[in-house]
């Protein structure tokens, strides 16, 4: 799928992996996100810039309340690393979201490439004291 990276504010973004809008869930409420289910499914696309890779894993302490579903079918179990590939010549978009049971602050370690990890934290209609 063709897609052009515009950040906004309300982005999160580390280096070529954006996803939109996804800073505002912080201070947002989980049922205008949701399937409406108790899982805590919430869709949101990621977008990676033209030939980047990047893995996103979960957090060891997280991943009982927290997982990825991108590149699944409804009702898999949550993953706790998804590898992102974008393709050769554009920037890619792929669907998919998380799994994160309550109002929680979730640390990702994204890694791009070969570089080394980065940690990251991220409010899902909670504030992260980070």
């Amino acid at each position: 799928m063709d897609v052009t990276v515009t950040p906004s504010p309300n982005d999160v973004t580390v280096g070529p992996l954006t996803w939109p809008g996804l800073r505002g869930w912080a201070n947002a409420w989980p049922a205008d996100y949701g399937y409406g289910d108790d899982d805590g499914n919430y869709k949101l696309g990621a977008e990676v810039r033209a030939g980047a890779e990047v893995t996103v894993t979960v957090g060891p302490e997280a991943r009982t309340y927290a997982g990825l579903s991108y590149g699944q079918r409804w009702s898999y179990s949550p993953a706790e690393s998804v590898t992102f590939h974008g393709c050769p010549y554009r920037d890619t978009a792929y669907i998919g979201g998380f799994q994160v049971k309550g109002k929680r602050c979730v640390p990702f370690d994204i890694q791009v490439g070969d570089a080394s990890p980065v940690r990251v934290w991220i409010g899902f209609f909670a504030p992260c004291p980070r």
